[in-house]
């Protein structure tokens, strides 16, 4: 079921990624890969916003990072050489009150040495790359115009399809029962 799950996802994102006529629209470069019931994609570089945009029209937003695990999970899942990655921490709404774009409540946070700066230009946080190993998976904010990859996460919700599956399974149980 969870295979099947994925793969109807993936589909899906496929068709409304590539039916937007977006030009700044960035483009799926790795996954479907599930975590803790929710699916990741690695997007190909471009803006925070551009990829946050991207985001939203497969279904989710760039990565709420909620503990060490899924930080390390990305870091090992997505981060190649000496690329960061964005995620979805920002505070472009107010200096120094970071956000999940998620609305989701900032549980954990892994700053890399002297950040988060005090920097009103510098509201979109990125993951470290692997190169140096010293900083590995630490969060650096950074400017709206810099370029990276980007890590898009997706709360699955029960499609009319499953739930038509299951209501198909409980008549099937109810005919035999009669």
């Amino acid at each position: 079921m969870r295979i099947l799950l994925v793969s109807v996802l993936s589909v899906f994102s496929f068709i409304v990624l590539f039916s937007t006529s977006s030009a700044s629209a960035a483009s799926i470069i790795g996954g479907p890969v599930s975590y803790s019931g929710h699916i990741y994609y690695k997007l190909d570089t471009a803006t925070w916003s551009e990829a946050e945009a991207t985001a939203v029209t497969l279904g989710g937003h760039l990565a709420t990072v909620n503990d060490a695990a899924e930080n390390q999970f990305i870091l090992d899942t997505f981060a190649t050489g000496t690329n960061s990655v964005w995620i979805g921490l920002n505070d472009a709404a107010e200096e120094g009150t970071w956000e999940w774009v998620s609305t989701e409540d900032v549980t954990y946070e892994n700053w890399a040495p002297d950040e988060p700066r005090v920097n009103p230009s510098a509201n979109y946080v990125a993951m470290l790359p692997l190169s140096p190993p010293a900083t590995a998976g630490q969060w650096d904010d950074e400017y709206s115009s810099n370029v990276r990859f980007a890590v898009v996460e997706v709360v699955p919700e029960p499609s009319t399809a499953i739930l038509l599956g299951f209501g198909l399974l409980g008549l099937g149980a109810r005919r035999r029962k009669n």
